[in-house]
């Protein structure tokens, strides 16, 4: 209570755990360009008008989720392509 949507943005930002979390603004609210921009720029990787659709949320969800595991897999590919590294550094 008391906070908008940018300031619940930046304290998520805050936190290191939370690097990888997707914020994607929703507003029932007219917005100028100038709200846009603050929003991506706190990180929101998209922003969604009331109402919506649906199908266009889930297609939204799905793309978000299958980048986060991707992501995911990228970092796992780095640790092991550093654990050889090292292992082929002590040989």
């Amino acid at each position: 209570p008391g906070m908008n949507g940018f300031e619940t943005a930046k304290l998520i930002r805050q936190r290191k755990k939370n690097e990888l979390t997707s914020i994607v603004f929703m507003t029932a609210a007219e917005f100028s360009p100038s709200d846009e921009f603050a929003g991506y720029s706190l990180g929101a990787v998209d922003y969604l008008i009331s109402p919506v659709e649906p199908e266009i949320l889930q297609a939204k969800i799905r793309a978000f989720v299958d980048l986060y595991l991707k992501t995911l897999q990228v970092r796992e590919s780095e640790q092991n392509f550093r654990q050889l590294a090292e292992t082929i550094q002590e040989v």
